[in-house]
């Protein structure tokens, strides 16, 4: 299993070898509400992916069904 200090080396390596300004994004997909990490907050506003996308990179965790979802094309992409 990947630990944090993992992800952190992971993430250095991604932005030195893709000369990246802003940390890279995780995302996990899950099917059934007993899948969602405990603790997780439902993002509170609807919004498209890609704000998704920036806040998560801004550092913020959160989950959003598909009622939160305001963007079509973002869904198609996430499957």
């Amino acid at each position: 299993m990947v630990n944090i200090a993992d992800f952190e080396r992971l993430s250095s390596e991604l932005k030195e070898l893709l000369h990246l300004e802003g940390s890279p994004v995780a995302l996990k997909i899950v099917t059934a509400p007993e899948d969602i990490p405990e603790g997780v907050p439902e993002l509170e506003e609807t919004t498209r992916h890609c704000r998704m996308v920036s806040l998560a990179r801004e550092g913020q965790v959160f989950y959003a069904p598909d009622a939160k979802h305001q963007c079509g094309g973002g869904a198609w992409a996430l499957g």
